[in-house]
């Protein structure tokens, strides 16, 4: 009966380190899943181009001064009015 106590003794430190153990790694698991759901929530409400983008674009060539303009305007949500006549008008539309 003497030698059966420190068995428990143990049994019950190593079940409860098990235990200790077992909560950690979840509580590691929750917070590396809420932090992988919030970051990419985060990276879809990113714009996919910025105004610096577009005004590097623009420095480099690869679009035109009213293709800036335009594309500028559309990010800014400015309206053109219609008395700009046919350079209001986007690339490939026609004055019917």
């Amino acid at each position: 009966m003497i030698a059966a106590i420190p068995s428990a003794s143990a049994d019950a430190l190593k079940w409860g380190l098990l235990l200790f153990v077992a909560i950690a790694v979840l509580s590691a698991a929750v917070f590396a899943l809420r932090r992988w759901l919030f970051s990419n929530k985060e990276s879809k409400t990113e714009p996919l181009w910025s105004l610096q983008h577009l005004r590097d674009m623009h420095a480099r060539g690869q679009i035109t001064d009213a293709e800036f303009q335009q594309l500028r305007d559309q990010m800014l949500g400015v309206e053109k009015s219609r008395k700009d006549g046919p350079a209001s008008r986007a690339p490939g539309e026609n004055a019917h």
